[in-house]
């Protein structure tokens, strides 16, 4: 006779690698915020919008944009592009989702 197995579908606690979220910034003022797109669709447009609203909060924000390095149409930072914005900016907002 055939048997089914019925398996939970929640997941089981991740104990492995974490990574712990930077300290928050006592404000966005005087500060540089990079800008991470990795060009999905729409992404690009989330971050101009986002801009818009932060600088009407923090006058003095500065931003730089930012694309990844390594592959086309869709790309994703290399660890180069990681250091440089990591020396260029005190925060960063990234898009990943269409």
């Amino acid at each position: 006779m055939p048997t089914i197995e019925v398996l939970s579908p929640v997941a089981s606690k991740y104990t492995g690698l974490t990574v712990r979220p930077a300290p928050r910034l006592d404000t966005l003022n005087g500060k540089t915020i990079g800008l991470y797109w990795n060009q999905k669709s729409g992404g690009d447009v989330v971050l101009a919008r986002l801009s818009d609203l932060i600088r009407q909060r923090f006058p003095e924000v500065q931003f730089k944009n930012y694309t990844g390095s390594i592959g086309w149409g869709r790309t994703v930072a290399s660890e180069e592009d990681i250091d440089r914005i990591a020396e260029e900016c005190e925060g960063v907002i990234g898009t990943t989702a269409d």
